[in-house]
């Protein structure tokens, strides 16, 4: 999870008296962009597995109380699952990254009246919310500058926003009156994101050691490489 602008692993043991430990670093990998060092990694091998790894780790997210909600979370929740097979008939192993992220509303102080920690939780929610619209904003316009430093959350969904992917948001809606001015400031980022054009997906494929074995070797009478061009 994201918290107060810190990143937390939520298959971690507790360590203090609000449950957290320290925060983890962001390092950034080539390969898969920004990871959280030191978060715990699950094998899995299948849907029941990758479910109870997820109710595992929401029992432990960030949530709070205020005026219009009974149980607000107090944290953006992301959950990334690393795919990797092999194709039986040519050798050839994909590799894969599913991320999924659930995040927190955007808050208005007037209506929710926060005070103390649950204010500072919802002004770290806006302002990293704001983050990722100046990242839908610069995606959109196509300049030369995308800021996704200037958030963790940002930092964390780069390849996924910005990289050989294929990106879905879901907006979520309240049917009443009363959050009118919250359902349009919503479907006005959703109208933004769409508007957002992604490179072409690529597939992530490396040959096995099985598979090099199996080829032919073929002597190179050319001057040219035959290694494919990096594309990150």
């Amino acid at each position: 999870e994201v918290y107060n602008e810190q990143v937390y692993d939520l298959l971690a043991a507790r360590k203090d008296s609000e449950g957290r430990g320290e925060g983890l670093e962001l390092v950034r990998n080539t390969k898969e962009g920004f990871l959280a060092q030191g978060a715990q990694t699950v094998e899995v091998n299948s849907p029941e597995e990758v479910m109870a790894v997820m109710h595992r780790g929401f029992l432990n997210r960030a949530v709070g109380v205020h005026d219009i909600n009974a149980h607000s979370s107090r944290s953006h929740c992301m959950l990334q699952v690393f795919v990797d097979g092999v194709n039986a008939s040519d050798g050839l192993r994909m590799q894969g990254k599913l991320t999924l992220c659930d995040l927190a509303g955007s808050e208005r102080i007037s209506k929710t009246h926060a005070t103390g920690l649950t204010l500072t939780e919802a002004q770290n929610i806006n302002n990293s919310l704001l983050s990722l619209g100046n990242v839908i904003s610069a995606l959109v316009t196509g300049g030369s500058h995308v800021p996704y430093r200037n958030s963790k959350l940002t930092m964390l969904l780069q390849d996924s926003l910005g990289g050989d992917a294929k990106a879905l948001m879901v907006c979520n809606l309240a049917p009443s009156q009363h959050h009118a001015s919250e359902t349009l400031s919503s479907l006005q980022f959703a109208q933004k994101v769409s508007s957002v054009e992604l490179r072409t997906p690529r597939r992530n494929l490396e040959d096995t050691e099985a598979e090099k074995q199996r080829k032919p070797k073929v002597k190179q009478t050319s001057t040219f490489s035959n290694r494919p061009s990096s594309n990150k």
